[in-house]
């Protein structure tokens, strides 16, 4: 990494309830839920210091356009992504 962060995730969710399932997704995740399974098992489990930061936005178009940015952002001054945006 060209930078450190202590971001680890940059995500959306589609509305208020959204944002609390998809919280709760990382404390209970599913038995095929990849990501969330990573997160627990890495993250929540070794830092209980976890900060969890959000934006609101109006409409489904608007969060893809931030959750775009905001990764584009974050490869440009990383070199990479987020350690749970990478797929594979």
């Amino acid at each position: 990494m060209r930078g450190e962060s202590d971001i680890a995730y940059i995500g959306k969710a589609g509305n208020k309830d959204g944002i609390k399932r998809r919280i709760s997704q990382y404390y209970y995740p599913g038995h095929d839920n990849r990501t969330s399974l990573r997160m627990k098992e890495v993250h929540l489990v070794e830092h209980s210091d976890l900060v969890l930061g959000y934006r609101v936005v109006t409409g489904k178009e608007a969060a893809e356009t931030a959750e775009r940015e905001l990764l584009r952002r974050f490869k440009e001054e990383h070199g990479e992504l987020p350690p749970f945006n990478k797929t594979g």
